[in-house]
């Protein structure tokens, strides 16, 4: 990618994508749990009005970009607030589990669409795809049914072990 930058009326150069220099830029500062950001400095730091699309795909960015480093920016709330925040590591465990459900419903709707299409009107070099990516959305869907299989065959380590075993035991109900 070429590094680009842009002139700003205060002088500054930035460096493009600004939704990435925005994310260095908290890495340097010292990011940490709790954080709160302004949406003004938002605003400021992504040039673009909240509310506008451009806006709400750079936040998307800067959420996916933090994630690798366990961070997860928050926006509940934020147009009350005014403020966006780097979510407690104990609210993790919330959109951690969100994700997985998120991504579980994707495969039911992946296996469906592919199962319930036409066959008779696909090319057969299509007719062939669609049935490879049903069968891998089906492993993919059987995997996140039966959790202690997926640490088995995964060769997971202790604690991936324990968590797929403590997911695929029944729930009891409470009371």
């Amino acid at each position: 990618m070429i590094e680009e930058t842009n002139q700003i009326r205060t002088g500054e150069t930035a460096k493009l994508p600004l939704w990435k220099s925005f994310v260095q830029k908290l890495i340097e500062d010292g990011l940490h749990y709790g954080m709160k950001i302004p949406t003004e400095k938002l605003e400021l730091e992504l040039r673009a009005m909240r509310g506008t699309m451009k806006f709400r795909l750079d936040v998307s960015k800067i959420r996916t970009a933090l994630i690798p480093y366990g961070f997860y920016l928050s926006g509940r709330g934020s147009a009350r607030s005014g403020f966006y925040q780097i979510q407690p590591a104990n609210d993790n465990v919330g959109t951690a589990k969100a994700f997985g459900r998120s991504a579980k419903r994707m495969l039911i709707k992946q296996l469906t669409l592919a199962e319930k299409t036409d066959q008779n009107q696909l090319s057969p070099q299509n007719r062939e795809r669609m049935q490879h990516i049903a069968e891998v959305a089906g492993l993919r869907l059987a995997f996140f049914e039966r959790p202690r299989l997926m640490a088995k065959l995964c060769g997971g380590d202790d604690r991936v072990r324990e968590a797929a075993t403590k997911a695929s035991e029944p729930k009891r109900l409470q009371g």
